[in-house]
């Protein structure tokens, strides 16, 4: 990944940032169904502090899935949730490139996310790194409609 900016640093999440990380959740996601602490619990999830302040964070797992991937495991991104005061500042980026750092690390070989036809922010970081659209997952809560998005981890 690099070095991060000073004052920033980017850790697994631990028990007592719960708190923090649920209520960017909740701010990035108004209406819909806050997601329980064994949520967290279950997935691995990466945080992003700057200056001691819990900025964002990146929810993911890495499983076996043969008919995507014959030659290695398949990580599949839950999403990137930047705090509204705080984005725009290439907090995503960083979350992302983690996030790969830890697929790669794992020897996962393709990524699979979602995003929202309407988060560009979202969609540009997928495209950044080479994934591409691959269909539609449905729908989240609120109803609107999920974007797949897979390709090879670089």
């Amino acid at each position: 990944m690099g070095v991060l900016p000073a004052g920033q640093v980017i850790h697994p999440m631990r028990a007592f940032d719960d708190i923090e990380v649920r209520a960017i959740y909740a701010l990035c996601h108004p209406g819909w169904p806050q997601r329980p602490p064994r949520w967290f619990e279950a997935h691995p999830t990466l945080v992003l502090e700057d200056h001691n302040e819990i900025v964002g964070y990146t929810s993911y797992a890495v499983v076996m899935q043969p008919e995507l991937c014959a030659d290695g495991e398949v990580m599949i991104g839950y999403g990137i949730d930047i705090a509204p005061s705080h984005q725009g500042r290439g907090h995503g980026r960083l979350l992302c490139e983690a996030r790969l750092d830890v697929a790669r690390a794992v020897g996962a070989k393709i990524f699979v996310g979602h995003a929202a036809p309407d988060n560009q922010a979202m969609i540009r970081l997928f495209e950044a790194d080479g994934f591409k659209p691959y269909g539609d997952g449905g729908a989240y809560p609120d109803g609107s409609r999920m974007l797949i998005f897979m390709g090879p981890i670089r």
